[in-house]
């Protein structure tokens, strides 16, 4: 009977100990399912997401297709639907993994843990693409701006060829009609300009007009007077319509001087116009080229993080944790991101050691980055200095970033401490260009100070 009573009470023991288990199984089942049935509700958000960046990329493109740029679109829409069946095959892939290991509570540690991080990066990288996107819509405003301008002047240029055709037909009437009236007359044009020139200069001699045919003999009859009274009147007539002509040459010729110069002016405004408008079209193509390179990179990130093609650890460095300390709160805006530049070790040569007098060199580093302040470094001695100096800036990535990246450099100087002075010792030119060709969008190196 006692043994009985011992089994039983052992097994009662056993039983507790089962019921225990069972209990604390069902409290994780039942988390892993709230876990799971969250995660679900992720991934319905992101498909609307999805979603709504589909009908935003559709409405992008029929933007761009406006623009004129119909090909280019075809072929990123095809190449926008083999991504979104690939990131289909992905998103089946993940649901069966995620149904697979929803019962491995250390994995949907690691799961949660990413998850995280994911949704911190994912932010990040659709805030960035949206504010690409509206600079991208302001550059094709702009550049549609530009091509109103453009047709106006083309529209000005046709309405002065038009002038000039029509001038030209005047023109054209004009010297028909002089040589019409040269060739009734049976007088050259040079004749015709002498004896003009002739007249004038009797006129302003104070001559009397035709003295010739007033010295005619007194004996005449008259009806050699009336016939000279007539080729007088005949001669002034002639006179007049000469005087006639000459002015409408002299004003033809006058009106055909300011329209060849009008002609040059606008010809050459265009020219002009046509080079800075060139010049517009060039830049606003690099920027846009630019943008879409970085938009696809960020689309390609993003694709990566939100649907598990690359793997991330989520491991912690011990000498990255005080820097993760500082920067975990910093607030960023839409738009903006973090640029760290970080400064090691620098060696002196026997040749710049020897520059310092044989006196134990004390040194110290500035560098001036995009549109910030100076920063130093602390003054170390040595010829072998580790300065292991890091400054963080909150930037805007638009456009003066980026062409800031791509074109200019930030300068690093080398300084000698002289007490409460300095002296420039040596400067490198640090080019930041490949930070736009990394996906990582880290970059390491050495640099020479000369």
């Amino acid at each position: 009977m006692i043994k009985l009573q011992r089994e039983i009470k052992e097994k009662a023991n056993k039983l507790q100990v089962v019921e225990a288990k069972y209990l604390s199984l069902n409290e994780n089942l039942t988390k892993m399912k709230e876990s799971h049935s969250q995660v679900l509700d992720n991934m319905d958000k992101l498909n609307e997401k999805l979603k709504e960046e589909q009908a935003k990329c559709v409405m992008y493109q029929n933007e761009l297709k406006n623009s004129g740029v119909a090909s280019r679109t075809l072929v990123e829409q095809q190449q926008l639907i083999d991504d979104l069946k690939a990131e289909r095959e992905i998103l089946k892939q993940a649901n069966e993994n995620l149904v697979k290991s929803a019962f491995d509570s250390d994995r949907e540690r690691q799961h949660q843990a990413l998850q995280r991080q994911l949704k911190v990066e994912i932010a990040t990288l659709e805030s960035t693409v949206k504010s690409e996107l509206e600079e991208k819509n302001e550059i094709l405003d702009q550049l549609m701006k530009e091509r109103e301008s453009n047709e106006v002047l083309h529209q000005e240029i046709r309405d002065l060829k038009v002038n000039h055709f029509s001038l030209k037909e005047k023109h054209d009437e004009v010297s028909e009609k002089m040589r019409v009236f040269t060739k009734e007359s049976a007088v050259d044009v040079q004749e015709l300009e002498e004896a003009l020139t002739l007249i004038k200069r009797r006129k302003e001699t104070g001559s009397q007009d035709l003295d010739f045919l007033e010295k005619v003999d007194e004996g005449l009859d008259k009806d050699a007077q009336k016939r000279i009274q007539e080729l007088q009147i005949s001669h002034a007539d002639t006179i007049n319509e000469l005087e006639k002509t000459r002015n409408m040459l002299v004003l033809q010729h006058k009106i055909n001087k300011d329209y060849q110069t009008e002609v040059e002016r606008v010809s050459n405004k265009m020219v002009e116009d046509k080079k800075e408008y060139d010049l517009r079209l060039q830049e606003y193509a690099q920027l846009l080229d630019i943008r879409a390179e970085r938009i696809k990179k960020l689309e390609s990130q993003m694709r990566d993080v939100a649907y598990g093609t690359k793997q991330y650890n989520v491991v912690t460095a011990p000498e990255e944790t005080e820097y993760d300390d500082e920067t975990s709160s910093v607030n960023l805006e839409r738009g903006e991101n973090l640029f760290e530049i970080h400064i090691g070790k620098v060696y002196l040569t026997g040749e710049a050691a020897s520059s310092f007098d044989g006196s134990e060199a004390s040194s110290f580093i500035t560098y001036e980055f995009f549109e910030h302040e100076i920063q130093a470094t602390p003054v170390m001695k040595g010829n072998r200095m580790d300065f292991n100096f890091t400054s963080l800036y909150v930037v805007k990535v638009d456009d003066f970033f980026l062409h800031y990246l791509q074109k200019e450099s930030t300068m690093v100087e080398l300084h000698r401490a002289l007490g409460s002075s300095y002296e420039t010792v040596a400067v490198c030119q640090l080019k930041l260009r490949e930070l736009l060709e990394r996906s990582h969008g880290r970059l390491h190196g050495t640099a020479k100070l000369i």
